[in-house]
């Protein structure tokens, strides 16, 4: 059984584009295209004649015989988008739960968040009462109160910069770290050396600066005259030839 048809039966029971029974037929097409199922499932089939998409008013719409059959009476009003919404909705459903899954397997991954660049006023909502939370209190995506067609939202591990950019400054980190680094923009300083096991005392490392530039030799100097006055010796020849026509 394909991962898709628990996924494109929600959508055609939450959308109404498509008729259940057709489900399964999507499900495979997504199978094998994956994200280019948006484009085939309209022409993967029995293609309509001219005379029957004249009839059905499709105008140059490529559209199959098992394409149009899947559309409800609803979806029929914009068959083209009926189709790309339901595949759509089922894609992105089936590709985040996945990516869920894999975060659950991690075992370093303890927070996470949802991440929408479009978002309903369901998820507005609920990140701004919860911008992070742990694994286990993920809620089931789409809420509930979703109003789009598609849910765009994803789940991502979630970073502390915060703690990442402050200075150690308890005992636990000190003994973990070794060092009293500050973060300056992207250059660490080691603020306090230390000693190796050799004994060697270790350096501050500096911050990392532009290199000087490389010395002008005698050679460089002969080479770099000879050039401008190649250069300028073509000029003049170019300029006599032309006043000399």
């Amino acid at each position: 059984m394909s991962r898709f048809l628990r996924h494109v039966e929600e959508a055609c029971d939450t959308l109404g584009y498509v008729h259940q029974q057709a489900a399964p037929w999507i499900a495979d097409i997504i199978d094998k295209f994956d994200y280019d199922a948006t484009r085939f499932v309209r022409t993967h089939g029995t293609p309509l004649e001219a005379e029957a998409r004249k009839s059905l008013k499709l105008g140059n719409l490529r559209m199959t015989k098992e394409a149009w059959a899947a559309l409800t009476e609803l979806g029929r009003q914009q068959p083209a988008q009926g189709l790309e919404l339901t595949v759509r909705r089922a894609l992105c459903a089936a590709h985040r739960e996945r990516d869920i899954a894999d975060l659950m397997k991690t075992s370093y991954v303890e927070q996470v968040q949802i991440i929408c660049f479009n978002p309903c006023n369901a998820i507005e909502t609920f990140t701004a009462a919860m911008p992070h939370m742990p694994k286990s209190l993920l809620p089931q995506l789409p809420l509930k109160g979703c109003s789009k067609a598609i849910c765009e939202c994803k789940v991502h591990r979630h970073y502390d910069y915060e703690q990442w950019t402050s200075t150690p400054n308890d005992a636990a980190d000190a003994d973990r770290d070794g060092t009293d680094a500050v973060v300056v923009g992207a250059t660490t300083i080691i603020e306090r050396a230390e000693t190796t096991d050799r004994g060697e005392e270790l350096k501050p490392i500096a911050p990392i600066t532009a290199l000087p530039p490389e010395p002008m030799t005698a050679w460089r100097r002969i080479g770099r005259w000879i050039w401008h006055a190649l250069a300028i010796f073509g000029a003049i020849c170019v300029l006599a030839l032309l006043f000399a026509r």
